[in-house]
């Protein structure tokens, strides 16, 4: 296995990472058994670094992971994500507070390596932010972002607390001016975006 380090932020992640998503159904639907059996060959090998979120299978991922864990007696780096649905726009920093104590709980763990929001950001939420070509997350405005109460308010409110090391932004679908500004607040450590055989341009100059 290789290792890489991940930013500025000391932390050394295994080249290849174990996704705990509901997409590969593995730590949502599997058997327990299936479940500890392939978490604990991907160790065996040299993975240390799982990522999954509070809304994998609604809540599944985290609950079937922490269980896991256990059984297995390790702790890899985790990444863990928080999602603000429309409900919860007027508390976002006490909406990410909540969110990430009831993932703790879930993981049987004391604090997150790192937590990201799941939220783009722009200028303004489409009327069909829900449904339309925005993407699955609820676009957030830059000011639910940057202002009080808002998205950076509750990282800090995290890492201050020792819940999270480090913070960062899953930025599909925001605003590039936006995301850059986002990053210009020093609150944010990581972005997680696409990065494929089809589009490998989020690591590499785009070809002419």
């Amino acid at each position: 296995m290789q290792y890489r380090n991940l930013g500025a932020t000391g932390l050394q992640l295994s080249a290849i990472g174990y996704g705990a998503g509901d997409n590969a159904g593995l730590m949502v639907e599997a058997p327990f058994e299936e479940q500890c059996r392939v978490l604990g060959r991907a160790l065996e090998l040299g993975v240390t670094y799982i990522d999954t979120a509070a809304g994998y299978g609604d809540n599944k991922s985290e609950t079937n992971l922490g269980k896991a864990l256990k059984a297995l007696g390790v702790r890899p780096l985790i990444n863990s994500k928080v999602e603000i649905v429309l409900s919860q726009v007027d508390d976002i920093a006490g909406a990410i507070e909540r969110s990430v104590e009831a993932s703790l709980g879930r993981l049987g763990i004391d604090a997150l390596d790192i937590v990201q929001i799941h939220n783009p950001v722009v200028h303004r939420r489409p009327e069909n932010a829900r449904t339309g070509p925005t993407g699955p997350w609820l676009p957030l405005e830059v000011h639910e972002y940057l202002g009080p109460g808002g998205v950076m308010e509750g990282l800090r409110r995290l890492r201050q607390a020792g819940k999270a090391r480090f913070t960062g932004f899953a930025g599909a679908g925001s605003d590039p001016l936006l995301a850059k500004a986002i990053f210009a607040t020093g609150e944010i450590s990581l972005l997680n975006t696409g990065y494929n055989l089809l589009n490998p341009t989020a690591g590499m100059p785009k070809p002419a």
